[in-house]
């Protein structure tokens, strides 16, 4: 089923298609109950220890102005040969995203592994985060981008967000300054209409042509962050949304487990395919942290697409019916591979046990891209029996 709206300003448009959601899905969880998709101690500093003052000498200067946004990627069908060029480019023009996601995991190890610093690691965690939002980082120029620019900045805004609601998840475990969480929670609202600007598909428009029409990758990373801004701002439509892009990425899947959309990328298929699993691993902890288990026939594709992607990461030769050009492999465990393998151990053992032995092997992962530290907040993978 799809949400019907009408013609929306689009100032108010991310806010009333979410409105628009809770019509036509099964309401949510009430506000009070809302949950993240990743679990995190209530406990600042351990008793017996004293809590060390807040030392954040440095807080990374705010991104604000998005206008001119780029790919990196050479002209060609498949859009997989990076320009080398453009990367560099691309990569000094987003810096200080990347700076502002390292600088929240730093803060987010500290809070998690050492309970004296748990205090100071969420007042650095406010001032960053209130530092961004105040200067309105990531919300200028977004108009003055032609079709794709505006693309790449919800996705690069989409990406950052996920990282912010990280941060502000362990921030608003110490007291705010007045004004300050008002001041974070407002820019979570205006990171919500900036997405949701550059996802026409989110729900489906008219609006929505050529690349933006197919539901792939873009639009689960996007969905995913929308879910986790309105989490964090108490909304409980956000998990509305989770539930919908979810099922519709299940549905993109062939019988087994492939994503058509993700393999046309040539020699970074398998990439592809996992890059869209990622965010539909978040989406599926967001549903069920908020009391939505999936459906038979959603576990069933989910368990395929799952076992698909764990199959051509050993054997890059299953994907010769989608593309015959050699597989760009991943250089750590996928984040799919933690964030899914408690989701199994009910229905399918043997993906679930698989999906715990590859954690047990690979070690604690952790994700700059999104600021988080996949492991620690999953828990340690359950593998006993799995061979060295």
């Amino acid at each position: 089923m799809k949400p019907k709206l009408g013609r929306i300003d689009h100032a108010l448009r991310a806010l009333a298609f979410s409105a628009g959601l809770a019509v036509v899905l099964q309401a949510g969880a009430a506000n009070a109950d809302l949950r993240y998709p990743f679990e995190l101690t209530d406990r600042i500093g351990d008793p017996s220890q004293a809590s060390q003052k807040a030392s954040c000498r440095h807080i990374v200067p705010p991104l604000v102005d998005m206008s001119g946004m780029f790919t990196f990627y050479a002209p060609g069908a498949t859009q997989s040969v990076v320009d080398r060029g453009k990367m560099a480019a691309y990569s000094r023009r987003i810096g200080a995203t990347e700076r502002f996601k390292t600088s929240i995991l730093l803060w987010l190890t500290r809070y998690e592994n050492e309970p004296a610093r748990r205090a100071e690691a969420a007042e650095c965690l406010q001032r960053t985060l209130v530092a961004w939002a105040r200067a309105g980082a990531m919300l200028d120029g977004l108009d003055d981008n032609d079709r794709n620019g505006r693309r790449q900045a919800a996705l690069l805004t989409s990406w950052t967000a996920i990282a912010a609601v990280n941060a502000f998840q362990a921030a608003d475990m110490a007291p705010w300054q007045t004004g300050d969480r008002a001041a974070v929670v407002d820019w979570f609202a205006r990171l919500s209409q900036a997405i949701e600007g550059g996802y026409p598909e989110l729900p489906p428009s008219p609006r929505a042509l050529g690349w933006d029409k197919p539901t792939t990758n873009h639009a689960h990373w996007g969905a995913a962050a929308l879910s986790m801004l309105a989490i964090a701002r108490g909304e409980a439509d956000g998990v509305d949304l989770a539930a919908y892009q979810l099922d519709r990425a299940l549905k993109t899947a062939t019988p087994d487990g492939a994503m058509p959309q993700e393999l046309r990328r040539g020699g970074k298929a398998l990439h592809y395919q996992i890059f869209a699993l990622n965010p539909m691993a978040i989406l599926v902890r967001i549903v069920e942290a908020n009391g939505r288990p999936l459906t038979r026939e959603q576990d069933r594709r989910l368990a395929n697409v799952t076992r698909f992607t764990l199959d051509a990461l050993d054997d890059p030769s299953i994907l010769k019916p989608y593309t015959t050009r050699p597989q760009e492999m991943p250089k750590a465990l996928p984040p799919f591979v933690e964030l899914l393998r408690d989701h199994f151990r009910h229905d399918d053992p043997a993906l679930s046990k698989r999906l715990e032995c590859a954690s047990a092997r690979s070690g604690p992962v952790s994700s700059q891209f999104i600021a988080l530290n996949i492991t620690a907040r999953v828990g340690p993978p359950l593998a006993k029996a799995c061979p060295p």
